[in-house]
Formats: structure tokens, sequence, C-alpha cells
């Protein structure tokens, strides 16, 4: 499962204002069904226990996204970037559990490249430790 909450400032600016309005959780579910199509919104009134939006994001996400786009479509992005750097995340974490590289690529469908390719983008990403190397001793 996906953590959004430490990608947010990776979403794009209709996904960011969907969770806002939706929260997270909901925004995961609404990308993980609609992603990259246009949704219709209908207005409140008109959800039922069969909508695929009630269906989607449960009765109350379903009714706030009514309220605040009834009668609009709203185009669900994919959030790719965002999905990218939350597995990224989860990369780096499993990779510190001890997983392997084979592991990780069997569970995330990549390639062990892929994988030692995050795992190296990590290390370059954290300043102190790439100072670290420029202060030891000689």
């Amino acid at each position: 499962m996906t953590d959004w909450n430490a990608v947010y400032d990776c979403l794009p600016p209709q996904a960011a204002e969907l969770a806002d309005i939706i929260g997270l959780p909901a925004l995961q579910a609404l990308v993980d069904t609609a992603g990259g199509t246009t949704v219709h919104v209908p207005q409140p009134q008109y959800l039922r226990d069969d909508h695929r939006l009630v269906q989607a994001l449960g009765w109350s996400a379903a009714r706030q996204l009514a309220q605040h786009y009834q009668r609009e479509r709203v185009v669900v992005p994919r959030c790719v970037d965002a999905l990218r750097a939350a597995r990224d995340e989860e990369v780096r974490a499993l990779t510190e559990a001890g997983w392997s590289a084979r592991h990780l690529a069997l569970r995330y469908h990549l390639t062990e490249r892929q994988i030692k390719n995050i795992r190296a983008r990590s290390r370059h990403a954290d300043p102190s430790a790439q100072q670290s190397l420029f202060n030891a001793a000689p």
C-alpha cells in the first residue's frame, strides 16, 4: 500500500486538490480505480449504494466529491511521479530492513538493475552521506 502522505508534494495539482477534498486514502482508491480517465460526478442526491464512486471511495468521500464537483467531469490523474516516489521510498525502507535486490525486483516487478539504481539514487540524494566521504581523514 502506498504511503501517500510521504509523497504529497509529488502529486499533480489536480490530485492535490482532490486529496484536500476527499483525503489521501480516498484519492488512492480513486487513482486505483479511475486514474488517467475522466469521471462524471453526479449531484449528491443521485449517489446510490451501487454507484461506482460510492463503491470505490465509500459514502463519505463520494458525498464530499459530489458536493464539491456536482455535475462536473473530473480528470483523475494517474499520479505516476507520486507512485514512483512512494515505491522508491518503500524500496529504500525494505533495503534497510535487509531485503535483497532479487526479492525487491520480484515484489515490484522491476529488474534487479532498476532496484540497484533506486538504491544508488537514495545514497546520492543523502547530502550527509556524501559530505562524510569528502570530510574523511586522508
